[in-house]
């Protein structure tokens, strides 16, 4: 394939001058068309018929004939192959190898083969690629000049000549270098920044900014009252978050010095409690989840670990002193009886810890016998739970390292399972004494259920719970509260029926009297009184209290 190429050359007979030998080449081969050559030497032109290859290396007619070079027009064509037609792929010879560049059959046809041209407003070498480049006209007379670091040269021409051009041998013109020299000819104001490109050069505007840098045009795309609004809720946004991490370091400072007040280090080495952080328990603490509220605090029912759970949020002044805390708590999770709610663990990260109990589906025995998912027991069931309640409490007096005074023991206290097996709960309220003591002197309970005694002197012992203990027998055998609606109270009037020895049947269940067992109910009506007794040494105790109703459930079923 022929490659011309222009290089700067020694002039002779006034003109520029290329040698020949630097011109015409293919693939490394002299070669030349069969087109005469036309010579042109000093205003005369001289035609050479043929032209052999050796006179290409410059060494026979042409060095004998013109000894200082000549200049000179190469007439010449591409002549094994022709252009490819409209929308065909050009083969892998095809010699227009330069963009902005195409093809042309040779003068007498496609026979002759085929020469490339650049496009219009462009010039060099249509050979080689990106040899192709734009022109810039000059109408002034100059001289050679020429810069190495952008790989540019200038053919300068007399005025008689062509106008001069500018031919690039680099595969682009760098426009950002060159507007530094002419910058009228590649404006790009001080708003923009330069940016070079194959053929061309752009000229963004700044950040910040918008418009055309080539024509001067950039602005800023927000004007300075919405840079100062812009700027002002910035500057709100940066003071807010700051705030927060500031709250929220508070925040977690507070949360360790609770969880330390609260006694975390001591049951942290508990082995049958769990200590939930205050994020696990938040999702269960919504206003959807709540089940009750009592003496105690609010009670909410959720999930924690695949399983069913109640949180108690207590209220303020329900709990022990903080140092006594941890260990009611590490006590309360050893209570392992199947009558009484287990215990699962606690949030020590709030100013009042939460406790998390397991949850039973069929609520209180309160719920049950006066609420609104009341529903018809049995004097069997009755019974069974009013046995199985009574052995709990035994089990918290005398069957613990530590002896448990539950305190506020009733209906809403008595939780039932699917099966209405009742279960002790609401520890959270509970005492706990030493072995060799026989009563505290804090507590927090419902009034319609707390000893009279113990308002008296302030003294709670396990009599206390059988007091209370004796007014959910009576609520068991009347399905009455024990404080009724008109301000009555149930224990009154189970009094007064026994002082006027006045038959109590009128103060038993109807459900239940239908059922025929009128000495069973007797029998528990007579208990209840005996607990009830405001002489605490004539109470039965708890285990007392048990055997009975054993007995008695065991001859019901005989």
């Amino acid at each position: 394939m022929l490659q011309p190429g222009l290089l700067p050359g020694r002039a002779a007979g006034g003109g520029s001058a290329h040698r020949l030998r630097d011109v015409v080449h293919h693939r490394g081969q002299p070669h030349v068309a069969d087109q005469p050559v036309h010579l042109r030497h000093g205003g005369r032109e001289r035609l050479v018929p043929l032209l052999h290859a050796p006179d290409l290396y410059g060494v026979e007619v042409l060095p004998r004939r013109y000894p200082r070079g000549v200049p000179f027009v190469l007439d010449f064509s591409i002549r094994n192959g022709a252009c490819p037609g409209k929308g065909q792929k050009p083969p892998p010879d095809y010699a227009c190898v330069s963009g902005n560049s195409y093809c042309a059959n040779a003068t007498g046809g496609a026979a002759h083969g085929y020469v490339c041209r650049c496009l219009e407003h462009y010039d060099g070498n249509p050979y080689i690629a990106n040899g192709c480049q734009g022109v810039l006209s000059l109408n002034s007379y100059q001289y050679l000049f020429f810069t190495p670091d952008l790989k540019l040269f200038l053919v300068l021409r007399k005025p008689d000549f062509k106008p001069l051009t500018f031919f690039v041998l680099s595969s682009d013109i760098d426009e950002c270098k060159l507007r530094k020299l002419n910058p009228e000819l590649y404006p790009c104001s001080s708003d923009g920044i330069c940016k070079n490109r194959l053929e061309g050069y752009d000229c963004p505007c700044k950040l910040g900014m918008k418009g055309d840098g080539i024509k001067g045009t950039c602005t800023d795309k927000f004007p300075l009252v919405a840079q100062v609004i812009v700027g002002g809720i910035g500057g709100i946004f940066i003071i807010a978050a700051i705030s927060f991490l500031i709250l929220l370091r508070k925040e977690k400072q507070k949360t360790r010095e609770f969880y330390q007040k609260n006694g975390g280090p001591t049951l942290e080495k508990a082995k049958f409690i769990k200590l939930f952080k205050k994020e696990e328990l938040k999702p269960i603490l919504k206003s959807s989840n709540f089940i009750g509220k009592g003496g105690f605090g609010e009670v909410y029912k959720g999930f924690l670990d695949n399983e069913e759970v109640a949180v108690k949020k207590p209220i303020s002044g329900t709990m022990l002193e903080n140092e006594h805390f941890a260990n009611e708590v590490i006590i309360q999770s050893r209570v392992i009886h199947k009558n009484i709610v287990r215990l699962i663990g606690c949030c020590l990260e709030v100013d009042i810890p939460m406790l998390v109990y397991e949850f039973l589906s069929n609520g209180s025995l309160d719920d049950i016998l006066h609420g609104k998912k009341k529903v018809a027991l049995n004097l069997g069931v009755r019974l069974s739970i009013a046995v199985e309640s009574a052995d709990a409490l035994v089990y918290m007096h005398s069957k613990t390292n530590a002896k448990i005074i539950h305190g506020d023991v009733k209906p809403a206290n008595i939780l039932l399972d699917d099966k209405f097996a009742p279960k002790i709960s609401d520890f959270g309220i509970s005492r706990l004494i030493a072995r060799d003591k026989k009563h505290t002197g804090s507590v927090i309970g419902d009034m319609s259920y707390i000893d009279p005694v113990y308002l008296q002197t302030g003294l709670l012992t396990e009599k206390s719970d059988v007091y209370s203990f004796g007014v959910v027998i009576l609520e068991l055998i009347s399905g009455q509260k024990a404080t009724h609606s008109d301000g009555g109270s149930l224990v009154n009037s189970f009094l007064e029926a026994g002082k006027k020895e006045k038959k109590v049947t009128e103060l038993f269940d109807k459900e239940i009297v239908a059922e025929g067992d009128l000495e069973i109910l007797d029998s528990l009506a007579a208990i209840a009184l005996e607990c009830l007794n405001l002489d605490v040494d004539q109470r039965p105790l708890m285990t007392e209290v048990v055997e009975r109703l054993l007995i008695m459930n065991r001859s019901r079923k005989s």
